[in-house]
């Protein structure tokens, strides 16, 4: 399969950009965190993963020793090799975000459903009836997510799970940023984001404007990342997108990180278009938008407020 896709990519002569696209720049990008950094991300990650799986982690060690123990060597090497290189690609970026983790369940649910067949296993637990033991294992290894997983089944509307899951972003909003973003502008017309919330795209159903749906790739200790800035500055002009929408990732802004395609992206929205919607949150962290008036500036904000972003609408006396 792999070979058939960079065929594809030969016969249209981009196979340049294939190989530094999916290799070299995914390179340069793991080869950019610190030790110290990777550690710190993981034992965070860690922590929040622990509420809910540490009893399966457990049993998944129990499953692996009595792999060993009673003789399965070929079942022990398959599901621990297995465990490692999900390991491995779980921790390959060194962010470590707790959805990186998913790859790891297949594995650890299968060395955890050994460890739970050896503990039913052991003869103290022979005095119970067969069901009563397989009933007592369920609920040990299913009430930690039951307790942690049951407000986000049962409690929270999906805009309160999503802020107890990522605090301090807001994606619980993007939707209704979407729909005002939908509204100013037309299915055949481009969008410009200066973010990296390609969700926008989808919920408002409209194209971007350059093929960085999200512009991390343009931002980081990368040796092309200036030439990327400018190519995506020049396919942004040839787009000449009805709309932009203003919503800056911190990451953008490491110390070190060029910072010519900020410089245009900033001016090129100055000049080709107009607020109309403000993204703001209050002193409690709840965002809202905001209508934009003439006689309001983006820094006219309130005590405690923070400016989230914004949409922009391509001013009509300025261009197409």
């Amino acid at each position: 399969m792999l070979g058939l896709v960079v065929l594809y990519f030969w016969r249209h002569g981009g196979l340049h950009e294939f190989v530094d696209n999916v290799f070299t720049h995914n390179l340069e990008y793991i080869g950019a965190i610190r030790s110290s950094t990777r550690l710190e991300y993981c034992w965070g990650s860690l922590t929040t993963l622990v509420r809910t799986q540490a009893i399966v982690w457990v049993f998944a060690a129990a499953g692996l020793v009595a792999l060993v123990t009673s003789g399965r060597v070929e079942w022990f090497l398959f599901v621990a090799g297995w465990l490692i290189t999900s390991l491995v690609g779980a921790s390959a970026s060194g962010y470590f975000f707790p959805h990186y983790f998913q790859q790891l369940l297949p594995p650890l649910a299968l060395a955890a459903a050994v460890g739970a067949e050896g503990i039913a296993a052991i003869k103290s637990w022979r005095t119970f009836p067969g069901w009563n033991r397989w009933a007592a294992l369920c609920v040990v290894l299913a009430i930690l997510p039951a307790v942690t997983l049951w407000p986000f089944l049962f409690t929270y509307t999906p805009a309160e799970a999503v802020r107890k899951i990522y605090p301090g972003n807001f994606f619980a909003e993007m939707p209704e940023l979407a729909q005002r973003l939908e509204t100013v502008t037309s299915p055949a017309k481009r969008v410009f984001v200066f973010g990296a919330e390609p969700e926008l795209l989808f919920y408002a159903r409209r194209t971007s404007a350059t093929r960085y749906i999200f512009l991390f790739p343009l931002y980081g200790p990368y040796g092309n990342a200036h030439e990327r800035q400018i190519e995506a500055a020049a396919e942004i002009e040839r787009a000449e997108p009805s709309a932009a929408v203003y919503v800056p990732n911190l990451l953008f802004f490491v110390s070190g990180t060029d910072q010519y395609f900020t410089k245009w992206g900033l001016s090129y929205m100055q000049t080709n278009f107009y607020v109309d919607t403000w993204l703001k949150a209050d002193q409690s962290g709840g965002a809202q938008l905001v209508k934009a008036s003439s006689d309001i500036k983006y820094d006219s904000l309130s005590a405690g407020e923070q400016l989230i972003g914004a949409i922009l609408v391509r001013n009509p006396t300025w261009g197409p």
